[in-house]
């Protein structure tokens, strides 16, 4: 389910609700474009869609988009190749130890 935040926020999605998607799908199925008067404007707005967005099924994104959308060099447009390499410990959960 796609957020109702209006015309600024929009869903390109290539399936849609009761779709089945087989395991040779396209890892991208659906993008959240936002747009508002500036990066931070755009950024919160973004994170309001994606707090109202579902996705049931297969895996998402959607947690460490969230991250990287509430951390200070992204909202500052600080951003480069080794963005996530060099705050990856703010943007992705700690691993969990192999089973035994």
């Amino acid at each position: 389910r796609a957020s109702a935040a209006g015309a600024l926020t929009r869903t390109d999605a290539g399936v849609a609700e009761h779709d089945v998607v087989s395991v040779h799908y396209d890892p991208m199925l659906a993008k959240v474009i936002v747009r508002d008067v500036d990066r931070r404007a755009a950024c919160a707005r973004l994170r309001r869609a994606l707090k109202e967005w579902e996705t049931v099924g297969v895996p998402t994104n959607v947690e460490f988009v969230r991250a990287v959308l509430e951390h200070d060099s992204f909202l500052d447009g600080d951003v480069h190749t080794a963005f996530i390499e060099q705050h990856k410990a703010a943007l992705l959960p700690p691993l969990s130890p192999p089973p035994p």
